[in-house]
């Protein structure tokens, strides 16, 4: 039994450790950006003010690299509401007392609807409904894909603020001084907070608190009844929206500073003057915190100490919150310039100028910046791959067209400007180069190597992209190779190899065509594929006999073509066989004699022959005397023979 107790208890540690990770997941998830990525990998949407419930006012999306203008859209007023985007559409307010619904890809208005004043409240876009404030006192709710109105809820005073939607409860501040949360399906009164000032501060909501401006105070509010938390007072009104990261709320106030508070109970971790006002809401990306202040700086310091790292000064207030993505920080200025810096350094990349004061605060989506200006308009500026130029290489002398394809992006009409860039020199702008296609014209005095070109498009409201880089190699002449045969003198029937020296100039590759002319000729013929460097030519038995001439023409890649020198081959006829000769019948010759021995030899042999003789003389002479001692006589002679018949 004990054992079994024993396995049960353990059985349900376990599944109650399953159902705390599962909620902190869920936690954790409600926390995140929340956003899904495209093909290219760039989340496409940015659904409330400074993008999610934390207001890290960070992205996951590349940025745009130059202030190109993708399009711009025209309002009726000043657009201080900053743009939410989901689905593939912009949601906007304006002061025109229009909310507004645009196709993020070209900015052609879909729907709009018109409340009973000016719209400076920031959409937020939860369950195809957009929420959104009016200074007529009402909270909106607005189905996302016909504008048509779901519900509304009049407090008692404008709605600057813009709303977060958490949990099903919509939270949103205003000017009543007041924190309200309704209903998010039917708009049903939840709860209020009295803050006892205006409330134009836009409510974070994370860790189960609801955090916002309360007039002189930053407050840490319970997200489902309203009971206050804790409360840190600053030294003067928070208009700035809280933006909670890693246990910390960051919010500006009034009073010049930023604060860091701890995000549970409220404490102090950090404070850190600018110098003026604050207005803006920070980010945070990165381990820093980005925030623009009334001293017309935009500063990015520390998260975790609040110490400095970098100020960029513009040219006016900066009540835009900026906007953090691809290592860039985006901001606007009440100067009247969006501009984009180096989130490390601080140095500007890019600016464009609107001509009125930028308060809104820039969402990001889909490799796509979008912000609105005080001179009514909403802007979308985009790093749409820059166009290809092309061209070809060319010897001296000639010409190359260079081109780039019409541009059908950002908006019309567009300017062109050619930059060139000759060997070992910067680029420089070509004067008169001001359309698709520019005509490089070289001499026998332009120097050979390789130039390069760009062109700078520029769209009707100042937005700018180069093309890609195209080079044009400029070659020396194509001079004339040298043809040589070997061998140079054949006989009918044998062949001569015909080749030309290596071709170093004008513009490979080459093609190549041998001519000959036979002996005594006149013309020059081509030979039938004799189209190589070199080759080898069969004379036949019946061939022309003399000097046979060959040449090839070498042309190269450019059209230009040279006459290789002449070189020759003399045919001869093979030479006649040598007869073989008929014997004549002659005396036999009369053998030479050989020379005598010699005077010496002569004697020796004749002494040895001397010797010879007398030694059988001596051997005759023993024989007789031994036979007269015995008395025989020899024996007589035979009879000679009997005469024929």
């Amino acid at each position: 039994m004990k054992k079994k107790a024993a396995f049960t208890i353990l059985a349900l540690i376990l599944l109650a450790s399953m159902i705390v990770s599962v909620f902190l997941g869920a936690i954790k998830l409600a926390n995140a950006n929340d956003q899904t990525s495209d093909s290219n990998g760039n989340p496409p949407s940015w659904p409330m003010f400074h993008d999610n419930l934390s207001h890290l006012g960070s992205s996951l999306s590349i940025a745009p690299a130059t202030n190109r203008t993708s399009w711009s859209f025209a309002t009726g007023g000043n657009v201080t509401s900053s743009p939410a985007v989901v689905g593939g559409v912009v949601y906007v307010g304006s002061y025109d007392d229009k909310v507004y619904a645009l196709n993020a890809s070209n900015g052609v208005s879909l729907w709009n609807y018109t409340t009973g004043g000016p719209v400076g409240s920031s959409p937020a876009v939860a369950g195809g409904i957009v929420y959104v404030g009016s200074w007529d006192r009402n909270m909106y709710a607005l189905n996302a894909t016909t504008g048509s109105k779901l519900w509304n809820f009049t407090v008692d005073s404008g709605v600057e603020s813009s709303p977060a939607v958490a949990g099903g409860i919509v939270y949103v501040g205003s000017n009543d001084d007041g924190l309200w949360a309704f209903n998010a399906s039917t708009g049903a009164h939840l709860w209020n907070y009295t803050t006892g000032k205006i409330v134009e501060s836009s409510p974070a909501v994370a860790n189960g608190f609801v955090y916002v401006g309360d007039g002189n105070a930053t407050v840490g509010l319970n997200a489902t009844s309203g009971s206050v938390e804790w409360s840190y007072e600053t030294g003067s009104e928070v208009y700035s929206s809280p933006t909670v990261f890693g246990g910390a709320v960051y919010v500006g106030s009034y009073d010049g500073n930023l604060y860091a508070l701890n995000a549970t109970n409220g404490d102090l971790l950090w404070k850190c003057a600018t110098g003026e006002a604050i207005w803006s809401s920070p980010a945070v990306s990165d381990g820093a915190v980005y925030v623009g202040s009334d001293d017309y700086n935009v500063s990015a310091l520390n998260a975790e100490t609040g110490v400095f790292l970098w100020n960029f000064t513009t040219g006016g207030y900066v009540w835009s919150s900026p906007a953090v993505a691809d290592g860039i920080v985006f901001t606007g200025s009440n100067n009247g310039i969006v501009y984009a810096l180096n989130s490390t350094k601080g140095t500007k990349l890019w600016s464009y100028t609107t001509g009125k004061g930028v308060s809104s605060s820039p969402a990001v989506a889909n490799d796509v910046i979008y912000v609105g200006s005080w001179n009514h308009d909403v802007y979308a500026f985009g790093s749409l791959p820059a166009p290809s130029a092309s061209a070809s290489a060319v010897d001296l002398g000639q010409n190359s067209t260079l081109t780039v394809p019409a541009f059908k992006t950002g908006s019309s009409p567009y300017a062109y400007q050619w930059f060139g860039e000759a060997p070992g020199d910067p680029y420089k702008l070509i004067s008169g180069a001001t359309s698709t296609s520019y005509t490089f014209a070289t001499s026998t005095s332009t120097a050979t190597g390789q130039y390069s070109f760009i062109v700078q498009i520029t769209d009707s409201v100042g937005g700018k992209v180069n093309s890609t880089a195209v080079t044009v190699t400029v070659n020396p002449d194509l001079v004339a190779p040298t043809a040589s045969a070997s061998p140079s003198t054949v006989d009918e029937g044998q062949s001569s190899t015909l080749s030309v020296s290596t071709v170093t100039t004008g513009t490979p590759p080459y093609l190549y065509q041998w001519f000959l002319e036979t002996p005594g000729g006149s013309s020059y013929s081509e030979i039938p594929s004799a189209n190589s460097a070199s080759f080898q030519y069969p004379f036949s038995s019946s061939a022309k006999l003399g000097v046979w001439s060959f040449l090839a023409e070498v042309a190269d890649s450019t059209g230009v073509s040279v006459n290789s020198t002449v070189a020759t081959v003399t045919l001869n006829s093979p030479p006649s066989p040598t007869p073989t000769p008929t014997p004549i019948p002659s005396a036999s010759p009369t053998p030479t004699p050989s020379p005598g021995p010699s005077e010496t030899t002569i004697i020796v042999a004749a002494v040895v022959v001397a010797i010879a003789v007398l030694a059988i003389l001596a051997l005759f002479l023993r024989r007789q005397k031994t036979s007269t001692s015995t008395g025989q006589l020899p024996p007589p002679p035979p009879p000679p023979p009997p005469p024929p018949p």
